[in-house]
């Protein structure tokens, strides 16, 4: 049983060795003193009184009202209350111990403005073997399974400990810890976040890692022929061509590209539509006689339409062939087909996005920006003029897509402000 120490880059061996094989959690000095900066932050903005959403105002339809520093308390008990509605059988141990864990590697970023004492408490926790009881269903990727980890911190909901349920505050109390009252913003940053998908998903992959690489490693023949002892061969037949697993892995890809260009047509429409971007309708200068970019979601969208298609897996489909010879065929070419296909789609999505960027930017007429963003607008405006009047578009999303594809803009941008993490 090792420790894993935060304050440096966490991995998902770190949280499986923490969520699955019991391994104590610790901060280092590193992480300890960038959460007390940031919370310092949080105080002074505080006790300022600047209108700060979730810190000194309410959420969601309340975030116009002002809440008093007295209250504040309150305000973050009652964010927990009002998000704790997750229902159904609850979660493994493992997948609650795994959003713990999480939540030390996201809220102890130094950003968040939680404090040392609140993220030691799930730390003990973890370490104490305290897991809270968490309903499994009602969540729209964050917020309310969060909630019921939240009312054990705070001495309430329900826990298993040391093989018992019990109450969040007896859970508590026999590992010899107190609930924690949280403080400005804290509700907040408990029910904030990826939380539970980074943890089930980092569970998932753990599982089921590495498949592509012994897939690349693997013989796949029919048949197979090993050595004997004696100096002779056999030759094994079975047939070990089975491509379900990397099929899986690309059925899961051309989803997560689908998901990445749903995000890029929204952003395209919030600049193209002028009732939220202020900017002119279609980014359009010239309106008497043109157009603008008016076109250019519409094929985005019948790009993004065509993805949504792809999306759909195709290993599910094995069936069995000649004359059940064969067990079954895997469709596992369809699927990597598939998610090529969706790739190919999918940079001239953000090839439009890109176009719609800079064509906003030359809307202001100051346009200062930060030296990252000022690198990507010039190595578009190498392919792409600023356009005063409707053009063909197809040669620019050509010419944009492909700079994608070979990674310009990556290059271009880690070259102004160093290396990007991925």
């Amino acid at each position: 049983m090792n420790t894993v120490t935060l304050g440096g880059t966490a991995t998902i061996n770190d949280l499986v060795s923490v969520a699955r094989f019991g391994a104590k959690v610790a901060f280092s000095k590193e992480y300890e003193e960038r959460v007390n900066h940031c919370r310092a932050h949080v105080d002074r903005f505080s006790h300022e009184g600047k209108a700060i959403y979730g810190l000194t105002t309410g959420l969601g339809d309340n975030w116009k009202k002002f809440i008093p520093e007295e209250d504040r308390e309150t305000i973050q008990r009652n964010n927990i209350y009002a998000h704790t509605c997750a229902v159904g059988e609850p979660i493994a141990e493992e997948c609650t111990r795994a959003m713990m864990f999480v939540m030390l590697c996201h809220f102890g970023s130094g950003h968040t403005g939680i404090r040392l004492e609140t993220l030691a408490l799930i730390r003990d926790m973890l370490n104490a073997g305290i897991s809270p009881i968490v309903p499994g269903h009602g969540s729209v990727g964050y917020l309310t399974l969060e909630g019921h980890i939240g009312m054990v911190m705070i001495g309430e909901g329900r826990a298993t400990y040391q093989g018992e349920t019990l109450d969040g505050a007896e859970a508590l109390k026999r590992a010899g810890l107190k609930p924690v009252v949280l403080s400005s913003k804290e509700g907040l940053i408990l029910l904030s976040g990826t939380t539970s998908v980074t943890a089930f998903a980092s569970l998932a992959i753990y599982d089921a890692q590495a498949t592509l690489a012994i897939e690349l490693n693997s013989s796949v023949d029919n048949p197979l022929i090993f050595d004997e002892e004696d100096g002779g061969a056999v030759a094994l037949m079975g047939c070990n061509a089975d491509g379900t697993y990397a099929g899986m892995a690309s059925d899961n890809l051309c989803i997560a590209i689908t998901d990445l260009c749903k995000m890029s047509n929204s952003r395209i429409d919030r600049l193209l539509n002028s009732l939220v971007s202020e900017l002119p309708a279609f980014l359009n200068k010239n309106a008497d006689f043109n157009n603008g970019l008016m076109m250019i979601q519409y094929a985005s969208a019948g790009l993004q339409g065509e993805l949504l298609i792809l999306a759909h897996p195709a290993v599910v489909d094995n069936l069995t062939t000649c004359a059940n010879q064969e067990d079954y065929v895997n469709m596992g070419y369809n699927a990597a087909k598939k998610a090529y296909d969706s790739m190919h789609l999918a940079k001239y999505i953000l090839a439009a996005e890109l176009i719609c960027d800079g064509q906003a930017l030359d809307c202001y007429e100051d346009k200062r920006c930060a030296k990252g963003t000022q690198a990507i607008y010039d190595l578009l405006r190498s392919k792409v003029p600023e356009m005063d009047n409707d053009m063909p578009l197809t040669p620019y999303l050509e010419a944009v897509a492909q700079q994608i594809i070979d990674r310009a803009y990556i290059r271009t941008v880690e070259a102004s402000v160093g290396a990007l993490k991925f």
